[in-house]
């Protein structure tokens, strides 16, 4: 079931692009588990975990290896 869906912004190759994160309370694999998806152009990027932000670790980690950043001011050093 779709929870919420939150707007960010992408930095990849110095070109930010707008798009949408959807945030599911149970993945329907795993049912004690949530789920988000990043739509990126015609890629999706998926994760599941125990919780939101566990989840969130995971997208960074696979999108810093496609050397794209979200934009967001709780990923800065001084925040």
């Amino acid at each position: 079931m779709l929870d919420e869906i939150i707007k960010l912004q992408i930095i990849k190759n110095e070109k930010i692009k707008n798009v949408k994160l959807y945030l599911y309370e149970i993945d329907s694999d795993n049912m004690e588990f949530v789920k988000i998806q990043l739509h990126y152009d015609d890629e999706v990027f998926e994760f599941s975990a125990e919780n939101y932000f566990n989840a969130l670790i995971k997208l960074r980690t696979r999108l810093e290896k496609n050397d794209m950043k979200i934009l967001c001011k709780g990923a800065q050093k001084n925040v």
